[in-house]
């Protein structure tokens, strides 16, 4: 800890070109080589409850001392390259996942995920289906990552992780887990625990 927060204050220093007072605390005792370490500018305490950087926030706002107006202007026309190529490839299907990834609990319906993207349930499915997926899919490997990973739990039954996921009942979520990876629930479970690899059909 005592090298990363002395890299970390030597990178601020390098990154602005001024020195920066203040301090560095460590919840840790005094190592016995420290006697011998040098000190960049701040001073150091041990045996503080936290360990962190202590500075002054207008250091925030200095500027970047090292910047590259060249660099960073073909860093941005890069990144707009990129975006513009994203346009309509897969773009629809990523900003899906990351609205069903984010509903924690019962997964969002097609109508909300729309109303969420102000566009027609209608045109989802088609920009979707453009895109070689469909809605129902997306739900499906979303439930099945969250099983899978709910399966690592102890505390929780077969029967929690089902509901868990969206199914009431736990045949229909032992059939549909077996359809994603070939093995049951208590199987996967049993694999975990023996450290083998989770299997995904």
């Amino acid at each position: 800890m005592l090298a990363v927060l002395t890299a970390l204050w030597r990178i601020g220093v390098r990154m602005t070109g001024e020195p920066m007072n203040g301090y560095a605390d460590l919840a840790m005792p005094e190592p016995a080589y420290f006697a011998l370490a040098s000190q960049d500018g701040g001073k150091i305490r041990f045996n503080q409850p936290v360990t962190r950087l202590v500075f002054d926030a207008s250091y925030l706002s200095l500027p970047y001392k090292m910047h590259d107006p060249v660099a960073l202007q073909f860093a941005r026309r890069e990144c707009t390259e990129t975006l513009d190529s994203l346009e309509g490839t897969m773009r629809t299907t990523g900003r899906v996942r990351g609205l069903i990834n984010a509903k924690r609990g019962c997964l969002p319906s097609v109508v909300q995920v729309a109303a969420a993207l102000h566009i027609s349930p209608r045109t989802l499915k088609r920009l979707l289906a453009a895109e070689g997926t469909t809605f129902s899919l997306l739900v499906q490997e979303e439930r099945r990552e969250r099983a899978m990973l709910l399966l690592r739990s102890r505390t929780l039954s077969i029967k929690d992780v089902a509901r868990s996921v969206g199914y009431s009942n736990v045949m229909n979520f032992t059939r549909a887990f077996h359809r994603w990876t070939g093995t049951t629930p208590g199987e996967h479970r049993q694999q975990l625990a023996a450290g083998l690899p989770a299997r995904v059909a």
